[in-house]
């Protein structure tokens, strides 16, 4: 053989343009044209050697087949074997994602949002009719926002009052704004339990004592005046002493009131008698000096 040929092709839209180059000198020559493999047939005679080198095979348009292309002479071939493909693909894609839920809160301003990211994937599958499917794999990052409400339970108070009863058996609702009965004052008091003080000194249980001064604790709310008075025979009799004093400080504070009075058993009184004033009292301390023994003289 004096000469060979080299094939080469190239798809340009639906045609396949063939190009080949001879070594040595050419003659007349031959192309061959094969589909899937089946049999060869003529498609173009080259008369001229000379002619230009290319040749397009137009007018079949078949998808997916594997077209074959090869030159020859009068002896036979003489390039290589050159296989041409045209395919239509099915694409199918699978997609996870993440559901999201939306749940509405009713109790305005409790809400806030959350903004989440949410990652898919998309995986492309291509398949060539009855050729082995080739499996392509698209990594696909994309952005969901979500919004969430957010449901908050809340507590509310507990609605309840205070009242008081009256010596009559009648009860009254409490308001902390009024300070007396439809502009007449209350009589308020607080009156102790008949002491004798052996309940924090039980050596002095049958003895007598004096009492020196009481002390008042209290939260200054305002200028208040306060009655407190001592019995000594189970409130039969009472000494008492009348202080005006405070003046809206809301502190906590003390007010002394002075007496001298012996006995063996104290009650003790502590009262109010306003229909404008405001009070709150604390504590009563007593002071008092311990004396001698009580005995029967009759």
């Amino acid at each position: 053989m004096a000469y060979g040929v080299t094939l080469s092709a190239e798809m340009d839209g639906t045609d396949r343009v063939l190009t080949w180059t001879f070594v040595g000198a050419p003659a007349v020559h031959y192309v061959y044209r094969q589909f899937n493999g089946g049999t060869w047939s003529l498609i173009h005679t080259v008369s001229d050697p000379l002619s230009p080198e290319s040749y397009p095979d137009t007018g079949v348009y078949w998808t997916n087949t594997v077209f074959g292309y090869q030159i020859r002479d009068a002896t036979g071939v003489i390039s290589n074997t050159v296989l041409v493909g045209r395919y239509s693909d099915t694409l199918t894609e699978t997609v996870n994602t993440l559901d999201s839920v939306t749940t509405s809160a009713t109790a305005s301003p409790y809400s806030y949002t959350d903004t989440v990211t949410v990652t898919c994937q998309d995986i492309a599958t291509t398949a060539v009719d009855d050729e082995v499917p080739t499996d392509y794999v698209d990594e696909v990052t994309e952005t969901v926002t979500c919004t969430d409400t957010v449901v908050t339970s809340i507590v509310t108070p507990q609605n309840y009052s205070y009242y008081l009863g009256s010596s009559n058996g009648m009860v009254y609702a409490y308001n902390r704004d009024e300070h007396g009965d439809n502009g007449v004052a209350i009589n308020s008091y607080w009156k102790s339990k008949r002491l004798d003080f052996s309940d924090t000194h039980p050596q002095l249980m049958s003895t007598w004592k004096t009492i020196s001064h009481v002390q008042v604790t209290y939260v200054d709310k305002g200028e208040a005046t306060v009655t407190l008075s001592v019995s000594s025979d189970g409130g039969v009799s009472w000494k008492s002493m009348v202080k005006t004093f405070g003046s809206g400080t809301g502190k906590v504070a003390d007010k002394s009131f002075y007496f001298w009075k012996t006995g063996r058993f104290f009650n003790f009184k502590i009262a109010n008698n306003s229909s404008s004033e405001d009070f709150q009292w604390i504590r009563l301390t007593a002071h008092f000096m311990p004396q001698a023994e009580q005995f029967a003289t009759a």
